[in-house]
């Protein structure tokens, strides 16, 4: 009897960094059946940040397609080369999203355990999330505003 694979539920969670200086964006948190799984695996690590979650759905930080494709999925607030960082590689197979082969580059050993997802509920949820602006505060409304009127315009080009 062959047993039959567990697809997790992937939710992305907004979170202001405790660092606010070091990063004044919301970094975006994966859960994963409700678990902060990054959490105990990379401490120090941070999530990418909203700002990199902007333009085609194919840019953002844990988009997938069916050829594998290894990302950083935290870095420190240094860099990853002094004090490591956490990496996964996402590949679409049919209807599944996939996260195996994890690296952790920093003092902590530990990986994540792989995860198969549902690919409707995952680009879902990734495009939920890149559309969510729950966390910002009214001057990161401005400015995003501001800066989609400034690229909008051609102002830059002339």
């Amino acid at each position: 009897m062959t047993g039959q694979l567990t697809i997790s539920t992937l939710t992305l969670q907004h979170r202001i960094p405790d660092d606010w200086a070091a990063d004044p964006w919301a970094e975006v948190r994966p859960l994963v059946d409700g678990v902060d799984v990054l959490r105990e695996v990379h401490p120090e690590g941070m999530a990418p940040s909203c700002r990199y979650w902007t333009g085609p759905a194919g840019s953002w930080p844990l988009a997938v397609t069916e050829e594998p494709r290894r990302i950083m999925i935290t870095e420190p607030v240094c860099t990853a080369g002094c004090c490591g960082a956490l990496y996964v590689t996402v590949r679409r197979e049919g209807d599944r999203v996939i996260w195996d082969a994890w690296e952790n580059t920093s003092n902590v050993s530990a990986v994540p355990a792989n995860f198969r997802f549902d690919a409707v509920q995952y680009e879902a949820e990734l495009a939920r999330a890149a559309a969510d602006r729950s966390w910002e505060e009214p001057v990161d409304t401005v400015a995003r505003l501001l800066e989609l009127t400034l690229a909008d315009s051609g102002w830059f080009e002339r």
